[in-house]
């Protein structure tokens, strides 16, 4: 073992004696030693934020570690840049010290996430969302080799999400034993704060980090959290897109327009291709509708369809609403067939612009129908999902 590498081990042993799990787990483990040029030790951070703490916190033992190994004080500096590898540096993966020898903890399982109604054989394709779906589909044959990461942005509803349960799915059903996980931004955080919070990032980290494939989704959400929040999800993704891991990623809004989230994150995010999803045209709509319907004990007239599809055109989720309300008040008249001059004037009561209950009207119908109204109600909504 090299004098800096006594150095090094030496003082991680002395910072997890001084420091609680959590903290260290934070605060150190990602931590590296570049080099030792003369009397200057030069260290690596992930995040400039971290500089105080150490200055403050760990101080002592960098110097205790510099007198023990190399007999004279020596003077740190810290480095803060991306650097994808460092050749001289030792990090000895700042694993804990145990008394017995090191031996490799098994992968944590995962939950994937996934909801396996959303596949590539379900997803209407129209011209709004065909480059995204091509791009989609090329990313579940060839892993972290054609687009990556890849970016998905549009407005709510337009099938987003389809789209990256539809990936994960198609992975699973060609690669069974691959690590897939979809995740909403705002669990990765809510993951993150809770594992932090109980000192158990190591879980985490090795949970995420060990991905084939990570999707997520509504990434904007991370905007305007904790700078720590985001210092992990770019340290996560740096740490999969060096090991060749697939990413794959939501928004409302292109990476252009993200401008709550650190610049590095957002320059990261045009690494691959970036695709735009936009509102389904009329055929597109009515493709939509047709497909729905296809499990439903009703008979829908083209005019019904049309005047459906006519209504409701900024994205697929109100159509889809629009669709369970009438079928549900089908059920409860007892109708077979969804006729438009009898059903449309009724629906256009409790609808809103956009497919929305009028909260108003939903209070009257909710107090005066029957508690059958309102399971049914529920089976249906939950037969949408």
């Amino acid at each position: 073992m090299s004098q800096e590498e006594q150095f090094w081990s030496r003082f991680l042993e002395l910072a997890q004696l001084q420091l609680k799990d959590s903290a260290y787990d934070f605060f150190v483990a990602d931590s590296k030693l570049v080099k030792i040029d003369g009397e200057t030790a030069t260290i690596y951070l992930d995040g400039n934020y971290k500089e105080l703490f150490w200055e403050t916190n760990l101080k002592n033992a960098l110097i205790t570690a510099s007198f023990e190994v190399y007999n004279t004080d020596l003077k740190f500096q810290f480095i803060f840049e991306d650097l994808e590898e460092l050749p001289n540096s030792h990090s000895s993966e700042n694993r804990r010290l145990s008394s017995g020898s090191l031996t490799t903890e098994p992968l944590p399982k995962i939950d994937t996430g996934l909801k396996s109604k959303y596949t590539f054989d379900n997803f209407v394709q129209g011209d709004g969302n065909i480059w995204a779906k091509a791009a989609a589909l090329a990313v579940s044959e060839n892993l972290a080799t054609t687009y990556n990461p890849l970016f998905i942005y549009g407005g709510p509803g337009l099938g987003k999400t389809h789209l990256l349960n539809a990936i994960g799915n198609q992975i699973l059903e060609n690669i069974p034993n691959a690590r897939v996980k979809y995740v909403p931004a705002e669990t990765f955080i809510n993951e993150f704060l809770e594992h932090l919070r109980l000192g158990e990032m190591k879980t985490f980290k090795n949970t995420y980090r060990s991905l084939d494939l990570l999707l997520i989704d509504d990434i904007q959400s991370l905007g305007g959290k904790k700078v720590t929040t985001q210092e992990e999800f770019f340290n996560t993704f740096n740490a999969l897109h060096s090991d060749n891991k697939q990413i794959v990623l939501t928004s409302d809004r292109s990476p252009d327009h993200l401008d709550s989230l650190e610049e590095r994150l957002v320059t990261r995010f045009k690494w691959g291709l970036t695709q735009n999803i936009t509102p389904p045209d009329f055929e597109t709509r009515i493709a939509i509708l047709r497909n729905k319907i296809e499990d439903l004990d009703y008979i829908f007239p083209n005019d019904t369809l049309e005047y459906l599809a006519g209504q409701f055109d900024s994205n697929v989720r109100d159509l889809e609403g629009a669709l369970n309300d009438i079928s549900l008040m089908a059920k409860v008249k007892k109708l077979k067939e969804i006729n438009s001059k009898k059903v449309i004037p009724y629906v256009k009561k409790i609808l809103f612009t956009q497919s929305k209950i009028d909260d108003e009207i939903y209070t009257e119908l909710k107090n005066n129908l029957s508690d059958e109204f309102a399971g049914l109600r529920k089976n249906l909504l939950e037969k949408f999902k």
